[in-house]
């Protein structure tokens, strides 16, 4: 196991990925999945199954859901079919985790500044966050289709970065997939491993290369104070 790495630089920003980071998202995102299965007469799946699945998207989740038979599937029209669900029903058990509220007190105490850069579509993250009081006092948002290019590519960490204000080597970039940690170590920021998300079974966020592991949002202002 991975012992945690002080950050070299004080850490004036922090940047969050979206799904299995700030949000639990899953119960949503998997209600839509279980809506399009019995659309073709699949059965559903339990949440606990399928959450692995949620931070790698509409795609991971479909193949997850329908199997070997997803390969039958026009994949396009059936993300597309995935997405307009989920739209409809983006709010209905979705929560922020625990320890967020504390955390942003500390942010305000210490003059840290935070935003979001997420590969969930802006549309969908703009229609969800719309209904999240506690995540309103952001200073950026940086969404898939408002990044040059995806996590892992470092381009919408950066641009979160500055567009909060500080440098990379003063951000900190927290996620809970592998991809998340790429894109903050490409960038040279301080990269921390979320590992109470939606990790996949057999994986560990101690394998990531990551600077430093929570598993929880209460253990993160320790590590950047």
């Amino acid at each position: 196991m991975s012992i945690n790495k002080k950050p070299k630089k004080p850490i004036t920003g922090v940047l969050f990925d979206l799904d299995g980071t700030l949000l639990d998202t899953s119960p949503d995102m998997i209600h839509a999945l279980n809506l399009v299965l019995n659309n073709y007469d699949f059965p559903s799946v339990e949440i606990s199954a399928a959450r692995s699945c949620v931070s790698y998207g509409a795609n991971a989740l479909l193949e997850f859901g329908f199997g070997e038979a997803w390969k039958k599937f026009d994949a396009l029209k059936l993300r597309k079919e995935y997405l307009e669900t989920y739209a409809d029903n983006i709010y209905q058990d979705t929560s922020v985790f625990d320890g967020f509220n504390e955390l942003i007190e500390h942010f305000t105490h210490d003059n840290i500044k935070w935003g979001i850069v997420t590969n969930k579509p802006a549309y969908l993250t703009v229609s969800l966050l719309e209904h999240i009081d506690e995540l309103k006092g952001r200073q950026c948002l940086i969404a898939a289709d408002t990044m040059p290019n995806r996590k892992p590519y470092s381009s919408g960490v950066l641009l979160g970065a500055s567009e909060i204000g500080t440098a990379p080597q003063h951000t900190a970039y927290v996620g809970d997939c592998i991809r998340d940690i790429e894109a903050a170590n490409y960038a040279d920021m301080y990269s921390v491993a979320a590992g109470y998300g939606f990790v996949r079974d057999g994986d560990s966020h101690y394998d990531w290369g990551a600077d430093a592991h929570i598993d929880s949002l209460h253990e993160l202002k320790d590590l950047i104070k």
